[in-house]
């Protein structure tokens, strides 16, 4: 169960890649910065909704962020710029880093629905 805890704090450094693609297209449907916010939202609900007993959030909060980070995918977008630390570089959100978030969720599923 330690090993979820420390998912989740790796997964927080992963949004901490950031920007957004420069594109102001207006045939564009939704903007990187509207998505990346939505994402940023979704992350720090999920972060608000752990347990700080078991320090796992709530599977609705985690599927939250998955949907959120799938739109930043699916839009060619980078991960959020708010939560990117000193020193690291944008990065494009990849469905790899989804699937990798889709996993930890999964997982925290089965953690919370375990008697």
């Amino acid at each position: 169960m330690k090993n979820i805890f420390l998912i989740i704090m790796l997964l927080s450094a992963f949004m901490v890649l950031t920007g957004c693609s420069d594109d102001d297209s207006s045939t564009s449907a939704i903007s990187c910065t509207t998505l990346q916010a939505t994402a940023v939202e979704k992350y720090t609900a999920m972060v608000e909704s752990m347990d700080m007993t078991t320090f796992f959030p709530t599977a609705a909060s985690c599927s939250d962020l998955v949907t959120a980070m799938q739109a930043l995918v699916d839009n060619s977008c980078n991960t959020p710029e708010a939560v990117l630390e000193e020193g690291e570089t944008a990065e494009a959100v990849t469905a790899a880093d989804v699937a990798e978030i889709q996993t930890v969720c999964d997982m925290i599923g089965r953690v919370n629905t375990t008697p």
